[in-house]
């Protein structure tokens, strides 16, 4: 047994995993949301250049593969971004629009429990869980 496992067994397992939620829940009705009105989103409080630096000062320095620069110099420029990027959201929100390449995602396996022995080894791939880090922008974003 290999010590490393492709990517394709990973997306195999991964798949796996769905299918077999899919196949326990076939039988399971849908749940039934009754249509009530609710209030829309028309009015909010517009964010700030500084809120948005603050968000992104407080962002873990992690980059995700996606990002065009590394999260460190974005956090570094963060006062000269933020202004632009508050204006981006200003725009998400009154549109209701959100770019699709923030809707983008890398999925990467994690170990659900380290220190495994050479028996649990064999059955890595289920011992594995979906991670989707996030672009440092769309992280900053507010919700």
């Amino acid at each position: 047994m290999p010590d490393e496992h492709s990517a394709e067994d990973f997306a195999t397992c991964f798949q796996d995993k769905v299918e077999s939620l899919c196949a326990l829940t076939a039988a399971t009705p849908p749940h039934e949301v009754r249509w009530r009105e609710t209030n829309t989103l028309s009015d909010w409080t517009a964010v700030t250049a500084d809120e948005v630096a603050k968000l992104m000062g407080a962002a873990p320095c992690k980059t995700c593969s996606l990002d065009l620069i590394p999260t460190w110099l974005v956090k570094e420029i963060c006062c000269v971004l933020s202004p632009s990027i508050s204006l981006l959201f200003q725009k998400y929100l009154s549109t209701g629009l959100f770019p699709t390449e923030f809707k983008d995602a890398t999925v990467r396996p994690l170990l659900k429990k380290s220190g495994l022995d050479s028996t649990e080894k064999k059955k890595l791939p289920p011992r594995f869980k979906p991670v989707f880090p996030l672009q440092i922008t769309g992280e900053s974003s507010p919700d």
